[in-house]
């Protein structure tokens, strides 16, 4: 009796399992939260009194610079190795024929108060952001990998 009730023991979850599997109950795998990190890689700045666009050195002037993006909870994060840039919020996330479209509000580098729209190409990693603050305009380009494919 006692063999029979350890032979339940270890094998039931071995039945349950494969009785799941074959009614069609498979068990889904959990997804984990979407996460990119981004490396941007040219950085322009338009102001109105301007008739060009300036190029920023973003990489010279604030280190190697990486911009996080958690889809999950609606945050991004922009960092180089020494301090925290900005933090944002995202507003809203549509995903559509392969390419990520995002828009939030946030802080940025300057302390200054903006708006942003940005577009992830899932399938090259691609970024690129357009920011709007009273007083100027800033076009981001980059490059995007997912943390956790």
């Amino acid at each position: 009796m006692k063999k029979l009730r350890a032979r339940l023991i270890f094998t039931l979850p071995f039945y349950l399992f494969f009785v799941a599997n074959l009614s069609g109950c498979a068990i889904e795998p959990l997804r984990k939260p979407e996460q990119f990190t981004c490396i941007p890689t040219k950085l322009f700045r338009c102001e109105p009194e301007e008739r060009s666009c300036m190029t920023i050195p973003i990489l010279s002037s604030l280190g190697n610079v990486q911009i996080s993006i958690d889809l999950e909870n609606h945050k991004t994060l922009s960092f180089s190795e020494e301090k925290t840039l900005s933090k944002s919020d995202i507003d809203s996330v549509v995903e559509e024929n392969g390419l990520i479209y995002l828009n939030g509000r946030g802080h940025g580098v300057d302390k200054t108060y903006r708006a942003w729209n940005a577009i992830i190409d899932r399938k090259s990693g691609h970024l690129y952001v357009s920011s709007i603050t009273t007083g100027a305009g800033h076009v981001t380009y980059g490059e995007c990998y997912e943390d956790n494919p």
